[in-house]
């Protein structure tokens, strides 16, 4: 299926990878057909799939997305752009954040009120989906638990650290608990612990972590 729509120009073969690598994990990858365009979730492409599975608060959790409500809430970022804006032409995700309903609602909060400004995952993740990582400009459509959206991210920057190597700076932009670096250890160690069995994978000192942050454009 998703060759067949690759053929068609629904989406480039990143996305078309990214989506197949997510088809098991997610209910298959929601899509909704538009027009013909090289770039997901263009202005004549409307193509949505969701991400539940990459970062620390982006794993496994499966929801019920309304794929015409995430493109609407799009659209509504798109009408507070000027007309040449290239973000028009960009791809966009939707997900909801955590591997629960209350973990999304939470973490959703904390994004929306700028209070989180970043976020990780094992690169262990990735690399067992074949997926690539996430890019310094992509926009993320943040969804509470129960789907609906918060707000809009755009990923600023992205580095891999082994987990003991993640500072107290990168803690507290976390934004989680106290802020502190021995709670985000603590907090992080408990999800690694939950979530990569799942790929076969144990939590290490060492492990390495997609490290991302990311400011609000659009709520």
């Amino acid at each position: 299926m998703n060759a067949g729509l690759a053929k068609q120009g629904v989406y480039n073969k990143l996305t078309q990878k990214r989506i197949t690598a997510l088809a098991d994990i997610r209910n298959k990858a929601a899509m909704v057909n538009g027009m013909s365009a090289p770039k997901l979730m263009s202005k004549t492409c409307f193509a949505v799939f969701v991400n539940l599975w990459k970062r620390t608060s982006r794993n496994g959790r499966k929801g019920n997305l309304d794929a015409d409500r995430v493109r609407a809430y799009w659209r509504s970022y798109l009408d507070t752009l000027p007309p040449e804006s290239p973000v028009r032409d960009e791809e966009y995700i939707a997900e909801g954040w955590g591997d629960s309903a209350e973990m999304a609602d939470e973490l959703g909060a904390l994004i929306a009120a700028g209070t989180k400004t970043a976020t990780c995952s094992a690169l262990w993740e990735y690399e067992a989906e074949g997926s690539s990582l996430p890019e310094t400009g992509l926009k993320t459509i943040v969804l509470d638990g129960n789907d609906e959206p918060l707000c809009i991210v755009e990923t600023t920057g992205v580095e891999v650290r082994p987990y003991d190597k993640v500072d107290a700076r990168f803690a507290y932009e976390e934004g989680e608990g106290d802020r502190s670096l021995e709670y985000w250890r603590e907090a992080h160690w408990r999800f690694f612990s939950r979530t990569l069995p799942n790929i076969g994978k144990e939590p290490a000192t060492d492990m390495p972590l997609v490290c991302e942050r990311f400011r609000v454009v659009y709520r």
